[in-house]
This record gives structure tokens, C-alpha cells and sequence, in this order.
């Protein structure tokens, strides 16, 4: 197994132990089921988009597609050197 895989598959974990733990001690009590379930889903998918964003700057920081730009666009005088 991958190791992004098993750090996916860690936080599904730890985000449903957390939120049976919340259910738990009565956090969703007030809010019905419809209400539940739209908090599970948006903390979920907000989570998700900061996952996939975090994703996408690793990769362009392996894969070096933004320096390739910067240093194009350095060679052409339209940045400054920071």
C-alpha cells in the first residue's frame, strides 16, 4: 500500500473516531438528521478541497512546473527577483 493511500485511509479513521465521539457526547443532538448530516458533509468536503490543494502544490513543487515558469519569466524581465 502506498503511502498516501495509508495516510488517506489513517485520517478516514481518525475523522470517524472523532465523530463518533461527538455523536457521543451529544455535539449533533440539536441539530436532526438532515443538519448531521449536512455538517458531516461539508466539514468533509471542505477537508477534502484543502487535501486536494495541498496536493496539487507538492506535486508542482516535485515536478518544479512553477519554477520552470519563474525562471522564464525572469529570463523575459516581467518579475522581479524576490
Amino acid at each position: 500500500m502506498s503511502e498516501t493511500v495509508r495516510m488517506a485511509v489513517i485520517s478516514l479513521i481518525a475523522l470517524a473516531i472523532a465523530y463518533a465521539i461527538l455523536w457521543y457526547v451529544g455535539l449533533f443532538s440539536g441539530l436532526g438528521f438532515h443538519g448531521t448530516i449536512a455538517a458531516v458533509l461539508g466539514v468533509l468536503l471542505a477537508s477534502g478541497i484543502g487535501v486536494a490543494l495541498m496536493a496539487l502544490l507538492f506535486h508542482s513543487n516535485r515536478s518544479h512546473h512553477d519554477q520552470d515558469v519563474h525562471d522564464s519569466a525572469k529570463r523575459e524581465n516581467l518579475t522581479d527577483d524576490y
